[in-house]
């Protein structure tokens, strides 16, 4: 008897098999799919966050070089510098933070910035003029704040 012998694996092998890979990828998709979501969140987080750093550093730097502080409110910020030459605004629009120069057009300086306090604030007694910015990103619990004063 000469047994032949056959290679390969049969129909009920190859259908385990596949049912088995189904399973596992059911169970591991959702476990991939949230590391994937956290580390896009992650960078969106930070872009965000370099995002808020960077309008309140070339705020701050603005501040500084201004003569002094012509009104604050909420929304606006106006002072002007270079011996009063120079007009300079910030404001928030539409989840955006924006910048002007002399009447100019707005150059976006900040995205998705969707609350904003800033106050003006004047020491009397020291005869200093403050400015304070605060910046809340959408949806994400942040907050930035910053104070500076003009030289």
């Amino acid at each position: 008897m000469n047994r032949h012998r056959q290679r390969g694996f049969t129909l009920l092998e190859l259908v385990i098999v596949i049912a088995l890979i189904g399973v596992l990828g059911a169970v591991i998709g959702p476990v991939l799919r949230a590391g994937f979501d956290t580390y896009f969140d992650a960078r969106l987080l930070a872009d965000r966050e370099r995002q808020a750093s960077v309008a309140l550093e070339r705020f701050v730097r603005e501040i500084r070089m201004a003569d002094g502080i012509d009104s604050a409110t909420a929304a606006d910020i106006q002072f002007t510098r270079d011996g009063g030459a120079t007009a300079v605004e910030f404001r928030f629009d539409g989840g955006r933070m924006e910048r002007r120069a002399d009447g100019g057009g707005w150059t976006p300086v900040a995205e998705h910035v969707d609350a904003n306090e800033s106050a003006f604030h004047r020491d009397e007694i020291n005869d200093v003029e403050y400015a304070t910015m605060v910046l809340r990103i959408d949806g994400i619990p942040l907050r930035f704040q910053t104070s500076a004063a003009p030289r």
